[in-house]
């Protein structure tokens, strides 16, 4: 990660396990009735998040470098630069995305993944 900033610990712990590769680390930063939203699909739930993760996110080997976090409307949003083995034809280098959570206490409870900005 970038800089220091102040990154919540269960954004931290995702962003970590993220970069190491680990679902089941992954998957334990979320609440059982999570909801991550990419490329404008929802996916509901640990097993349906497992399922988009093999494909798009874990198994496609996806890194996160979180360059700022803002707190905006109850939302932690990260702004990251991604990288992984997906096809990047057409995207700007850096590929920048922005990472709306929404956390309780301790785990994730929603993540809309969004081009910054958008």
């Amino acid at each position: 990660m970038s800089k220091q900033l102040q990154i919540p610990q269960s954004i931290a712990a995702f962003v970590e396990a993220t970069n190491a590769h680990n679902t089941d680390e992954f998957l334990a930063t979320l609440t059982d009735s999570a909801v991550i939203t990419d490329e404008g699909k929802e996916y509901r739930g640990i097993a349906a998040i497992k399922a988009w993760s093999d494909e798009k996110y874990v198994g496609a080997k996806v890194t996160l470098d979180v360059v700022e976090v803002v707190n905006r409307n109850g939302k932690t949003i990260a702004t990251v630069k991604v990288d992984g083995n997906f096809d990047k034809t057409g995207l700007p280098d850096p590929f920048l995305m922005d990472f709306h959570f929404t956390t309780d206490t301790r785990r994730i409870a929603a993540l809309n993944i969004r081009l910054v900005g958008a």
